[in-house]
């Protein structure tokens, strides 16, 4: 398995993990995407602890499928949107 980090918004500093199956540099085809939020309740947590990491990691190995887990801003830090 391969990983990377992706800058999405250079002003807020959201960034995204991607993680590739080895598989996937040999394949000439297309593979399925999952967008992963790691748990934290907005407030904790991020793509890079062991736990999500571990798991992420297993799940993309198993399944053959590229995983991108957003990195996203943490409260108290970044307010939540009143509608969420």
């Amino acid at each position: 398995m391969a990983s990377k980090d992706v800058i999405i918004d250079s002003d807020t500093s959201i960034t995204t993990h991607l993680f590739i199956p080895i598989s996937a540099h040999h394949l000439q085809k297309k593979l399925p995407i999952v967008i992963y939020k790691h748990g934290g309740s907005f407030c904790i947590s991020s793509p890079y602890c062991p736990p999500y990491h571990f798991f992420v990691s297993s799940l993309v190995a198993q399944a053959n499928i590229i995983i991108v887990s957003v990195d996203y801003c943490l409260t108290p830090e970044h307010l939540l949107p009143h509608h969420l």
